[in-house]
């Protein structure tokens, strides 16, 4: 499913009813856009009265709390993507995993982007607060010349399980820092690297769905079709959204 463009509420929405709205033995793919740049939080993390939410009003900058795990992630210039997938012994939690970072790698490797697995959990020196999740990168994410390029995170649920991240396109990472009113945030570590950057160009956003989707269909394999949302994932969508819409939800830590 390549998507429209929705504000955070509706992407976090979205992704959550695909979820929960799994069929038996099939899969979903969703890439998709924000409707305008939003900072989305993980499931669990700590923001309240750590960022100034009037800047970021006046600069047209939107919150969301996601579904899954993860931290702080800043959301304009990136694809980002969601897979849904239905757990099972052939496929656990690290197995897809590890076949979605190599369905990324196949896609950018044919677009002719240098990019790897990291081997291993980048590591700074104690004290550090990395508090962002392009500040740092685990083993099996994607990198480019020791500098994180795609960042993902998971939640399970019903017995599938959602992943779903961004290929950063361009930077703008950075204003997280801008938005933060505490934390002292260290941001002198080496930071996420961007296409615009290492292409030197920015490639069209057909030519990357193309490659992502090719990536993926050679990774998994499997008869793909492209549909809308079904009735019940459209019913699913609604209920969620009230969630995600939800300053409660957003800011309850």
């Amino acid at each position: 499913m390549v998507d429209e463009a929705l504000p955070g509420p509706g992407n976090m929405a979205r992704d959550h009813a695909l979820l929960t709205s799994l069929g038996t033995d099939e899969a979903t793919l969703r890439i998709y856009k924000w409707k305008y740049p939003t900072v989305s939080f993980g499931r669990h993390e700590r923001v309240r009265d750590r960022y100034d939410r009037e800047l970021a009003a006046q600069r047209g900058i939107g919150f969301v709390r996601r579904p899954t795990g993860g931290k702080a992630v800043y959301h304009d210039r990136e694809l980002t993507y969601s897979v849904v997938f239905p757990l099972a012994r052939r496929w656990g939690i690290r197995h897809i995993y590890k076949e979605i970072n190599r369905a990324f790698l196949e896609a950018l490797l044919s677009l002719g982007v240098p990019a790897i697995a990291a081997q291993l959990v980048q590591e700074y020196s104690p004290g550090r607060s990395l508090d962002f999740c392009f500040q740092d990168y685990m083993e099996g994410e994607l990198i480019v010349e020791g500098k994180k390029l795609v960042g993902s995170a998971q939640v399970r649920e019903r017995g599938s399980i959602l992943q779903h991240g961004s290929l950063l396109i361009g930077q703008g990472q950075e204003c997280l820092q801008a938005l933060c009113i505490a934390g002292g945030y260290d941001m002198t570590v080496p930071g996420p690297t961007s296409l615009v950057e290492i292409m030197e160009k920015e490639p069209s956003w057909e030519d990357l769905v193309l490659a992502v989707m090719g990536g993926f269909r050679s990774v998994f394999g499997g008869d793909w079709s492209e549909e809308g949302l079904r009735e019940n994932e459209q019913e699913a969508e609604a209920h969620f959204l009230k969630r995600y819409a939800s300053d409660e939800w957003t800011w309850r830590k």
